[in-house]
């Protein structure tokens, strides 16, 4: 009885052990070779130069003072002069660096996005701060300037490559042989939800949890909440006649007259920074997105640094929960530890992990890995030496063909020929027999009496 033919399948598209895992598939998110170049490019160049201006303030205050000063524990203007680098720019470097050892994987796409989102808007304000009257004849003016400059566009090319430079789902792949460049072995078994990159060896970013990514969405989103409301707060009380200088909520948001060292974002422009990327966080995170992980990562780092950094500066005016200050610092204080405790719930959250196994790598010279070297689906495996006529793999015969296939129909071609390393196409189970128009043999000769 003849069965049905069965239906070409576009390769890595079947049900089998190699499904999902061809170009159609598993490639699907994978950031493109020159993207990923480019991009490790940008955050290379960004990184070395806030490393430069980390060593100009090294050799101008020492160590010790730079990192005090980093952390709220001493002053500027007090104990030494103003200086250039502060705790943003720690966050900066550990994000940039991030996204530089990110670049290795196809799915460095997300890191870039998270990368380029914290250049571009923590350094935007440089524009506006030294293009401004007030800021003319400032030491390192032109430099300032145009470190602000150069991270604004950095930072919008790592968006962009990070969000255009993913190599579409049926593109071709890489190699000589573009039907099959793309097998890389028996597939692993998938990994469970939330393990997708290291499960595909990096090709497909990983996303969140369902669990986590709940958490870390309302996380996000209860922290723009709340630094919306102490904004609100804000700017009540700094446009009371009665309180400090006027227009003094505006200079905070500007940061005309009011920034700590030289390439500080503005207060309250970094707090409306950080509510604009906790609701894109919260977004993402509910959504499950593979740009939570990355962003979700970085901005609980800025959190919870910054909320140090205040808890520090509190601690050296001794004002610390100290018996006597005004409920409104108190209050200051109790909300500042919660964010110090919610950064760490989104790091300890989103950090991204190692999902599952990565599949097994191609076979190369040596011997062949255990079962014999992997083949594309539907194939029959190549005979092997020695064996009986009927096993596979037999010196002789060939073994026979699949059962989907009816007699007296070729096999639809599954592989390259034979001179690219495949073996060929197996032959019927029998012997051919003699063509109907073939010659007679010829004849016996008579036999002796």
């Amino acid at each position: 009885m003849q069965q049905p033919m069965q239906q070409p399948m576009q390769y890595g598209a079947g049900t089998g052990a190699g499904a999902g895992q061809g170009y159609g598939a598993g490639a699907r998110g994978a950031l493109a070779p020159g993207a990923r170049a480019a991009g490790a490019a940008l955050c290379a160049a960004m990184l070395a130069v806030e490393i430069a201006w980390v060593i100009r303030d090294l050799k101008a205050v020492g160590l010790h003072d730079t990192l005090w000063t980093w952390l709220g524990l001493l002053l500027p203007g007090n104990e030494h002069g103003l200086l250039a680098t502060g705790g943003l720019d720690a966050v900066l470097i550990v994000v940039l660096a991030g996204a530089l050892v990110a670049s290795r994987r196809p799915s460095a796409g997300w890191a870039f996005v998270a990368a380029g989102l914290f250049a571009a808007v923590y350094r935007l304000p440089e524009v506006w701060i030294f293009t401004a009257d007030w800021t003319k004849g400032a030491p390192l003016h032109d430099r300032a300037l145009s470190t602000g400059i150069g991270f604004v566009v950095a930072g919008i090319a790592l968006i962009v490559l990070g969000l255009a430079g993913r190599r579409p789902a049926d593109a071709p792949p890489p190699g000589p042989y573009p039907a099959y460049g793309a097998y890389q072995g028996p597939a692993a078994a998938p990994a469970p939800y939330g393990g997708g990159g290291a499960a595909t060896g990096g090709q497909v970013p990983a996303r969140p949890g369902d669990g986590p990514a709940v958490v870390a969405g309302l996380l996000a989103l209860a922290l723009a909440l709340e630094l919306t409301g102490w904004q609100f707060y804000y700017v009540q009380k700094y446009n009371d006649p009665g309180y400090g200088e006027p227009h003094l909520y505006k200079h905070l948001i500007t940061g005309e007259r009011t920034i700590e060292y030289l390439l500080a974002a503005p207060t309250y422009y970094g707090a409306w920074a950080a509510v604009a990327l906790g609701v894109v966080l919260a977004v993402a995170a509910l959504a499950r997105a593979p740009l939570a992980r990355t962003l979700g990562t970085a901005l609980g780092f800025l959190v919870a640094l910054n909320a140090v950094i205040s808890l520090d500066a509190w601690h050296k005016e001794r004002l610390l929960f100290k018996d006597g200050i005004p409920t409104f610092f108190v209050a200051q204080q109790g909300f500042e530890i919660g964010e110090l405790v919610a950064g760490l719930l989104l790091l300890v959250l989103l950090i991204p992990k190692a999902g599952g196994p990565r599949p097994a790598p191609a076979p190369a010279w040596g011997p062949p890995p255990a079962g014999g070297f992997p083949h594309p689906p539907q194939a029959p495996p190549p005979p092997a030496y020695g064996g009986a006529a009927d096993t596979p793999g037999a010196f002789g015969p060939p073994p026979n063909l699949p059962p989907n296939l009816p007699p007296q129909q070729s096999q639809p071609p599954q592989r390259p020929p034979a001179s690219y390393g495949y073996p060929p196409s197996a032959p019927p189970s029998t012997p051919p027999r003699t063509p109907p128009n073939a010659p007679p043999p010829p004849a016996e000769p008579p036999r002796g009496q």
